[in-house]
């Protein structure tokens, strides 16, 4: 009943999950094409953000509560809540490809690393941007973090060893609400509230097209087929 403002698609590709502002999660049946079950009150504010394991049976959730929580999707039941988890808002979370990482971004403008098995917090980096953090992506062999942020600022970083690695200054000339990987890790996709889309070639380390005027709003989310 009110924005939705993330979606995953399950590993098997039969289900897509929906996260709005309204605290409710939603699960949508791709093959029969219809409506199958609701989270209500998943949270006690927005939920902005939503990461499924490779397995398909857990997901996380994130939201302006401040809580990360994990869901079984087969009984579906929350089976663990992590309060406080940022100070401010959970804008966006992803999950390594081997499951073993959360990856967490902040209104708070940090970026926390959790553990998943134990669900633990490994590490935060702290002020790692000036403003609400939107956007994460990781590499496929998680050796290096992508963060986008409202400061227009992409930030490369070391996940393993916990430091910053550089800095893409004005990026975009709005604020940077999704971020993409090419399969072969060489191509990173980022959108904006410019209204542009940006083609970053990390071999050179620079962006080497702009899709201008891609839309006439804000561009929310960028997934790469």
């Amino acid at each position: 009943t009110d924005w939705v403002y993330a979606v995953a698609l399950t590993p098997d590709e039969k289900k897509v999950i929906s996260a709005s502002w309204d605290c409710s999660i939603k699960i949508w049946d791709l093959v029969g094409r219809k409506f199958e079950y609701v989270f209500n009150e998943a949270h006690t504010g927005y939920v902005y953000s939503i990461a499924i394991l490779s397995d398909g049976k857990t997901m996380m959730s994130g939201s302006s509560d401040k809580s990360i929580k994990f869901w079984d999707l087969e009984e579906r039941k929350c089976t663990e809540i992590l309060n406080y988890a940022h100070k401010q808002a959970v804008r966006v979370m992803i999950v390594g490809p081997d499951d073993k990482l959360l990856f967490t971004g902040s209104d708070d403008k940090t970026i926390k690393i959790w553990g998943i098995k134990k669900k633990q917090l490994l590490h935060t980096f702290e002020a790692a941007h000036d403003k609400t953090i939107d956007a994460l992506v990781v590499t496929s062999d998680v050796k290096i973090l992508f963060s986008g942020s409202w400061d227009r600022s992409i930030k490369v970083w070391d996940p393993n060893n916990y430091k910053a690695i550089r800095t893409f200054e004005k990026a975009h000339d709005g604020p940077i609400n999704d971020l993409a990987l090419t399969s072969d890790d060489r191509y990173m996709l980022s959108v904006s509230g410019d209204h542009t889309i940006k083609m970053w070639d990390l071999h050179l380390k620079a962006c080497v097209y702009t899709f201008e005027k891609a839309h006439t709003h804000n561009i929310r989310k960028i997934i790469i087929i």
